[in-house]
């Protein structure tokens, strides 16, 4: 992978269900108690494939074993690879109903978010409390629950990639991070923020999801894809 790539792992929960069982092999002890611990089967079997694709893909990057790969979790819970000499491969990860995105690049902090575009009761009160007034000024001038969703989600992911790139919370209200810009009716992708140059891009994913990547550049880096399931 060189400086200038970002790559992006798609995974499919619902086409794996039959082979779940099989996954627990390569995970650690932490991760086999955090995933025994949700309630439901089918958060319980979300975890198991998340850890089990972390060690997998990022033992291909690395030429560790993928069970011989260390994590460390930062303080806002963002995680990272504590093997010495690796510490230079970014990665994050998200997931939303059935799918995983998992963003991997060099020396860039990163942050992905993923999210299944549906409709809930608490949509407008969202938007009062974290969307800039240019961002609820555009949401608002919108007419259709349709387009209401999809400007939301798009908004969504781009703060939670963000929040999940800096790595160390976000101090200020996420109402006074505009990403959206009223003068050129368009999404912001670059913007300055705690001393650091950040580029936000939505990523191309199927139609009932929206997804977007934060990740720390003066530069737009090239994404490419891994997965079939890319639509």
């Amino acid at each position: 992978m060189e400086n200038s790539e970002i790559h992006i792992h798609l995974i499919n929960i619902s086409k794996l269900r039959n082979d779940i069982q099989n996954f627990n092999g390569i995970l650690s002890d932490e991760e086999k108690e955090k995933s025994g611990k949700y309630k439901f089967a089918r958060d319980r079997e979300r975890a198991i494939v998340t850890y089990f694709f972390r060690r997998k893909i990022l033992s291909e990057y690395t030429g560790l074993s993928p069970e011989n790969l260390s994590f460390k979790i930062g303080k806002s819970g963002k995680p990272y690879i504590d093997n010495q000499g690796l510490t230079y491969l970014k990665f994050n990860y998200s997931h939303s109903g059935d799918l995983i995105v998992y963003a991997l690049n060099r020396d860039a902090e990163i942050g992905v978010d993923i999210e299944l575009v549906e409709e809930f009761p608490d949509l407008n009160s969202l938007v009062k409390n974290y969307f800039s007034h240019n961002e609820q000024k555009a949401f608002l001038s919108l007419t259709t629950l349709k387009d209401k969703l999809n400007f939301f989600y798009k908004i969504w992911t781009r703060k939670e990639a963000f929040v999940k790139a800096l790595g160390t919370g976000l101090n200020d209200d996420l109402g006074k991070i505009n990403l959206y810009s009223e003068k050129f009716n368009s999404f912001i992708e670059k913007f300055f923020y705690s001393g650091k140059d950040w580029i936000i891009e939505e990523l191309t994913t199927p139609k009932a999801y929206i997804a977007s990547i934060c990740y720390n550049s003066i530069s737009t880096k090239k994404i490419i894809y891994f997965d079939e399931n890319i639509v």
